[in-house]
């Protein structure tokens, strides 16, 4: 004989046998507990923002992505951020999907990946991504300064030669 019925996981369930052929005859109390629910990994993290390839991105911009998990486990991330094609992680066990970055270079690649936890272990990568930061914005020359004669000297020769001190903030060549 055997007899089929519908179990739920992790949960212990008793049974016992009777038989009778005019006289019955029963069996001990028997029990059994079902396998723990299979846990699956979570879903790959994705939607960055940056966006992939994003070009001149702010300097004060914060990493974002979305991710979710099939067995609605609460998911933890670890950060990796870098110049590199291999960063290093910056951040382990955050529970948010938000980054703040500081402020970063300006004109400089990043490269960054989510690593996706959830609370039974399981893990999952996201894809290695990448965005350029805005150009430095260009600041004027800084005012001519140490004139030469200096302004209101007296008996300067007649084959004397100008000369003054300029700089500009970027390092940008001047005329």
């Amino acid at each position: 004989w055997s007899f089929t019925q519908a179990t739920a996981y992790e949960r212990t369930y008793y049974w016992k046998v009777l038989v009778d052929d005019t006289t019955q005859t029963k069996t001990a109390v028997y029990h059994f507990t079902t396998m723990a629910e299979p846990n699956h990994p979570p879903y790959p993290p994705s939607t960055p923002s940056p966006a992939n390839g994003s070009l001149n991105v702010s300097i004060t911009t914060d990493l974002s992505w979305t991710c979710s998990d099939p067995d609605g486990d609460p998911l933890t991330y670890d950060v990796y951020f870098g110049t590199s094609s291999s960063p290093p992680k910056v951040a382990s066990n955050i529970s948010t999907i938000i980054y703040d970055l500081g402020t970063l270079l300006y004109s400089t690649s990043y490269y960054w990946r989510i690593v996706a936890w959830d609370n039974h272990g399981a893990t999952t990568p996201g894809p290695l991504w990448w965005f350029t930061t805005e150009q430095e914005p260009n600041q004027p020359p800084y005012p001519p300064s140490n004139p030469n004669p200096p302004n209101g000297a007296t008996n300067v020769t007649i084959n004397g030669s100008l000369s003054w001190t300029c700089s500009d903030p970027n390092g940008d060549p001047l005329t």
